[in-house]
């Protein structure tokens, strides 16, 4: 048997909720056993979830900037090209974070560039940033269990 993350926080999450929670008697100690075992619950998820999410983020970003990239100049040009042709060479949680951290940023540029610009391909790109962040918080939805 090899224990995972996310069912060994999934199960305290259980235990939390269902076996603790309800035995304690203070209201205060009920509801903070109640949203520790939530937050392992989150937990689970985001170690199941988490460097795919990041991974199809980072990727996301980087076609838009690949697509970007043709249309712009200079220093703006050099970065968001440069950036489109990264890799997530390593998958750990922490690194993946500050890649995302540094591509987000520079989409957060192209947005503002792209907005001030009149031309066909701006409205294409900003569409494309758009449509990257709603996904992007899509896949970082954490739908609650019924309880």
């Amino acid at each position: 048997m090899r224990p995972e993350a996310n069912d060994l926080l999934n199960g305290g999450f259980g235990t939390m909720l269902m076996e603790i929670a309800p035995n304690l008697n203070a209201t205060y100690s009920t509801g903070s056993a109640s949203v520790v075992g939530l937050l392992m619950y989150c937990a689970g998820i985001e170690y199941e979830r988490g460097a795919d999410v990041r991974v199809k983020e980072n990727e996301a970003f980087r076609a838009i900037f690949r697509d970007a990239t043709p249309h712009l100049t200079g220093d703006l040009q050099n970065r968001i090209g440069s950036a489109g042709h990264g890799t997530d060479d390593v998958l750990t949680i922490s690194a993946l974070n500050v890649t995302n951290d540094a591509l987000r940023e520079l989409l957060i540029e192209l947005h503002s560039h792209v907005e001030e610009v009149g031309d066909s391909w701006a409205r294409d790109i900003e569409h494309a940033i758009l449509k990257a962040l709603s996904d992007s918080g899509q896949m970082r939805k954490i739908e609650l269990p019924a309880l």
